[in-house]
């Protein structure tokens, strides 16, 4: 690898000390995310001799990623104990995208063959022909998007009434149904997944939110082999191939070989409407 970094002046606000970084590597096709907050930490660290409390993150291209790493500057307070008769509260929050092994598609989309759309309607996920004749569902076990961007903001907290949590953990782990838009970039329907939603408060007046997001691509005229195109995947369905047995006569021998028969598009992740996490 030929990871280097540049940094950038540090900044405060009395509370935290932030050092921001550019690293990059020019050799690999996908910088770690990983490795780039590793080294920014570790110089970090070095120049303030001390563990820093937090780190920001965001990646540019797939060669570089904007990392803050952040030291508190907080002095920590001696516990209270409620007097009695008094109790105090707090809340914060946090979700995360899970994996999940499916045998039975959320939505079939459509089935393909050579000559184009079958219209034959497969819910079962990923099936298998034997070798006497017969069939049986496999299923296929899948994992969010790798997380590749994240979102911060300060909310007052009239914000986050009841039913906006609500709405964030229902959310998670959804690609976008719609356009959606952040930071000025819209991402067009099916590639956005939100893959992770914490929040916790900031101060008595106020909220800290993060959200992360992972990408995967909206896929066009996919060749599945034996004459089979796909026109269409989003990021939020998959396909996969039933295959057929095809033997193969030579001159002395005999073999089988197998070919795509048909290609079998699904929904398989759930969608919404990621807008409604910022709907002011």
């Amino acid at each position: 690898m030929a990871i280097q970094f540049s940094r950038e002046k540090e900044s405060g606000d009395g509370n935290t000390l932030t050092y921001p970084y550019l690293v990059v590597d020019s050799d690999a096709a996908l910088l770690s995310r990983d490795d780039a907050i590793a080294i920014a930490r570790d110089d970090a660290a070095a120049l303030e001799d001390a563990v820093p409390s937090g780190y920001r993150f965001r990646r540019i291209s797939n060669r570089a990623i904007r990392v803050d790493i952040v030291f508190s500057r907080i002095t920590p307070q001696p516990l209270t104990i409620p007097v009695p008769g008094q109790i105090n509260v707090d809340f914060e929050f946090s979700f995360v995208a899970q994996a999940k092994e499916l045998t039975e598609a959320l939505e079939w989309i459509e089935t393909y063959d050579p000559d184009g759309a079958t219209g034959e309607e497969i819910r079962a996920v990923n099936i298998e022909r034997t070798g006497e004749g017969g069939e049986r569902i496999v299923g296929r076990r899948y994992q969010p998007a790798p997380e590749v961007f994240s979102f911060n903001i300060v909310l007052p907290n009239a914000y986050l009434d009841a039913d906006y949590k609500q709405t964030v953990q229902g959310l998670c782990g959804r690609f976008n149904s719609v356009d959606f838009t952040i930071d000025g970039i819209t991402y067009e329907a099916g590639r956005v997944q939100l893959v992770r939603a914490a929040a916790g408060k900031r101060t008595d007046e106020d909220w800290r939110l993060s959200f992360g997001f992972g990408l995967r691509e909206n896929r066009t005229n996919i060749d599945v082999g034996g004459g089979i195109v796909v026109p269409a995947v989003r990021g939020s369905w998959d396909y996969w191939t039933l295959q057929k047995f095809l033997v193969v006569n030579l001159p002395g021998r005999q073999f089988v070989k197998m070919l795509p028969d048909l290609a079998v598009v699904q929904r398989v992740w759930d969608e919404g409407d990621l807008n409604l996490l910022v709907p002011w």
